[in-house]
């Protein structure tokens, strides 16, 4: 299995998930990356070295472009080095990615989660789970929205993962219902 388990305290659970590369999609941001390096470059010591050349309209599209390869960089070195950082503990799933910069983690309450499960049909788009903007193999329903993780994983280590989750999260429910959770 390429995700490592990680016991923290008892009452915690975490696991990292690397993910797989998959080389043309990442050749191809590569050497899109590079031509953005360079028109960026060229632009910004054109605009540096002739101050008659400076207007509003070409700034803004100098703007427009590097904040549009930023955001492609992000891409490259989450599709490069990324990981995804799932912990369960007795209030909350955290799911956090690793790898690039900008991200967010993603929180859920473990009481509006009743299970996690295989997912068979993604309703995410394809190009969409390319890039790694969404969709996984680990589907759990939290406010009646289906969310996935585990993008690149085999239906065997996602199916090994979920088992996890499941002992754990029913082990939380118990303790719930026994008293023994505080807030």
């Amino acid at each position: 299995m390429k995700s490592k388990l990680a016991m923290g305290a008892e009452d915690k659970i975490v696991f990292t998930l690397k993910r797989k590369t998959q080389l043309g999609l990442l050749l191809f941001i590569g050497v899109w990356l590079m031509g953005w390096i360079t028109v960026v470059t060229t632009f910004s010591l054109g605009l540096i070295e002739d101050a008659q050349k400076r207007n509003a309209e070409i700034c803004f599209y100098l703007v427009v472009i590097f904040l549009v390869g930023l955001w492609v960089l992000k891409v490259f070195l989450w599709l490069l080095r990324g990981k995804e950082q799932i912990s369960l503990d007795e209030n909350n799933l955290i799911i956090e990615r690793k790898g690039t910069f900008f991200t967010v983690k993603r929180k859920y309450e473990t009481s509006l989660i009743d299970n996690f499960s295989l997912s068979i049909d993604q309703t995410v788009p394809f190009w969409y789970r390319l890039y790694g903007f969404g969709g996984g193999q680990i589907m759990f329903e939290y406010l009646e929205q289906q969310k996935y993780f585990g993008q690149t994983l085999s239906p065997a280590e996602a199916n090994e993962i979920i088992d996890q989750l499941n002992k754990h999260l029913q082990k939380v429910v118990a303790n719930r219902s026994d008293g023994n959770f505080t807030e």
